[in-house]
C-alpha cells in the first residue's frame, strides 16, 4: 500500500504554513536501516515566538531563544517493515536511549534540553507546547489513514500513533473524547469501534476452538481484531484502563448474551446430526465462565438428544428447535 498517496494537508495553529500544503507524509527507505512513514507539520511562527517569549520569562530557557530565526516543524517516523520496540525522541539529533517516544514511533521537535540531551522537561513551557504539536500530528495523522484505508492496512499505524505510553495529553488534544474516537479495529469487519464501545476477548491457557474472537463478532460482539498482535493488543488495554478506568473485557452477563447465540449458529437443523464442536463449545463455556457461571441461568445453551436447546441452570425458557 503507497501510504503517502493523496494526503489532505494538516493545519497549523493561527497561519498555516504555505510549505505544508503539499508531501507532509511521505514513505522513506533507509535501507537496513527500515522503512517509515513519515509525517511533518510547520509551526506557525508567531504561535512559537509567542511560547518561547513565555518561556524566557519563566527563566525556563535561555534568552538566545528569542535569536530563533528559519522554520521549525515537529515530525513523527512510524516504522512500516516491522514493529518497532520503543520510539525515541529527536531535537535535529537523536537524544539518549533513556529519551523515549510517548507513543511507538519516533518523534523530532526544537524541545529545549541541556546539553547532555539525556531527557526533555514536560515542565518547561515550550517543550510541553511542542509535545501538544505532536499529538495534534499524531491524531491529523491517524484521520488521514483512516480515510485512506482499509482497516486492515492502517490498524497497526493507527494503534502505533494513539496509545500513547501517558494518554492525558492526545486525550485533551481531543477535548477529553479520545475514548470515543474509532480507533479500534473490529475483528470480521473492516470497521473501527471506540474504546467505549467496544471489546477484547481476552486469551486464556487454553486456546479457544468455538468461543473466538472471530465468532462472538459474527453474534454481535464488537471486538478487537486479536491479529493486530499481542503487543499492540496490550498496548491498547492500558489506554482502555487509563482513559476509563475499567478493563477492556465484555463482562459475563455480555458475553453470555453472545455465546447464546453462538449455540443457535452451532444447534443442528432438522433431522441433523449435532456438530462435533459442541463438545468443544461446553469446553469453552467451562473455561470463559468459571468465574461467573450464574450469568449463564436461563441462556439456552444446552442441546438434548432431539437437538433442542433447553435454558441453563433451571432458567424457565421453553426449549426451541430450529426449523
Amino acid at each position: 500500500m503507497n501510504y503517502a498517496a493523496s494526503w489532505p494537508a494538516p493545519c497549523a495553529q493561527d497561519a498555516p504554513d504555505p510549505r505544508q500544503e503539499a508531501g507532509w507524509v511521505e514513505e522513506v527507505d533507509l535501507a537496513e536501516g527500515g522503512r517509515y512513514l513519515l509525517a511533518r507539520r510547520a509551526l506557525a511562527p508567531e504561535g512559537l515566538r509567542r511560547v518561547i517569549e513565555q518561556s524566557v520569562e519563566a527563566r525556563e530557557i535561555d534568552a538566545k531563544w528569542l535569536k530563533w530565526e528559519g522554520e521549525a516543524w515537529v515530525g513523527i517516523a512510524l516504522r512500516l517493515d516491522q514493529d518497532l520496540e520503543r520510539g525515541l525522541l529527536y531535537t535535529f539529533l537523536p537524544m539518549s536511549d533513556a529519551a523515549r517516544a510517548p507513543f511507538r514511533g519516533h518523534a523530532h521537535a526544537p524541545f529545549f534540553t541541556k546539553l547532555a540531551r539525556l531527557h526533555i522537561s514536560e515542565a518547561v513551557g515550550l517543550n510541553a507546547f511542542l509535545l501538544d504539536q505532536l499529538a495534534e500530528l499524531c491524531l491529523r495523522l491517524v484521520s488521514a489513514l483512516r480515510a485512506q484505508g482499509p482497516c486492515t492496512a492502517v490498524r497497526h499505524l493507527i494503534l502505533d500513533l494513539v496509545c500513547w505510553d501517558v494518554p492525558a495529553r492526545i486525550d485533551r488534544t481531543l477535548g477529553g473524547k479520545l475514548a470515543d474516537e474509532p480507533i479500534v479495529p473490529l475483528v470480521g469487519a473492516d470497521s473501527w469501534g471506540t474504546l467505549r464501545s467496544s471489546f477484547a476477548w481476552p486469551e486464556r491457557k487454553r486456546p479457544w476452538t468455538v468461543l473466538t474472537a472471530e465468532a462472538l463478532a459474527e453474534a454481535g460482539g464488537r471486538l478487537l481484531d486479536p491479529s493486530v498482535g499481542p503487543l499492540r493488543e496490550a498496548r491498547l488495554l492500558k489506554l482502555h484502563q487509563d482513559l476509563l478506568a475499567k478493563l477492556m473485557r465484555p463482562s459475563s452477563r455480555t458475553a453470555a448474551a453472545w455465546v447464546e447465540r453462538v449455540a443457535e449458529r452451532l444447534q443442528p437443523a432438522g433431522d441433523a446430526q449435532p456438530d462435533p464442536l459442541w463438545a468443544d463449545f461446553y469446553d469453552d463455556l467451562a473455561q470463559a465462565f468459571a468465574a461467573h457461571p450464574e450469568d449463564l441461568r436461563g441462556r439456552r445453551i444446552i442441546l438434548d438428544q432431539d437437538g433442542r436447546l433447553w435454558p441453563a441452570l433451571g432458567g424457565a425458557e421453553a426449549a426451541g428447535k430450529s426449523e
